[in-house]
């Protein structure tokens, strides 16, 4: 991808609200470069550039959970919520047995935007409630 210009001003704009959303996350470059493709709808990039970070990282990594967080979130995005709950399912599963719950709640509130795009919303509250917690 190559940014000239204008383009390049509006790439670091966007990094920068990136940075700031996710300043609490244990997200590094790699995961932004990731969360700007996602933002900029380049969902097809997205997908093979999280899914190749899965195949170098060692299985132990601590951005592998949040690598789930945000393939989930891309499915959401592509409206496919199977998949999603499937990514975020993941990613809760990794955090709890890691002791990556200063995180969970990224997690937590994906899951309730599942429950919330699927109609289930007393549920999604639940998560929700539990993210806050």
């Amino acid at each position: 991808m190559k940014a000239m210009g204008e383009g390049t001003t509006e790439i670091k704009e966007q990094l920068k609200l990136i940075r700031k959303k996710f300043e609490t996350c244990s997200s590094t470059n790699n995961m932004l470069f990731g969360r700007l493709l996602l933002d900029m709808g380049h969902y097809t990039k997205v997908e093979s550039y999280f899914q190749m970070m899965l195949n170098v990282l060692p299985k132990n990594h601590k951005d592998r959970a949040s690598i789930y967080d945000h393939i989930g979130d891309l499915h959401m995005h592509t409206t496919n919520g199977n998949e999603a709950f499937k990514c975020f399912s993941q990613a809760y599963d990794i955090k709890m047995k890691c002791c990556h719950h200063r995180y969970l709640s990224e997690t937590l509130n994906n899951i309730g935007n599942y429950y919330k795009a699927i109609g289930y919303f007393d549920r999604a509250c639940s998560f929700y409630e539990n993210a806050l917690n």
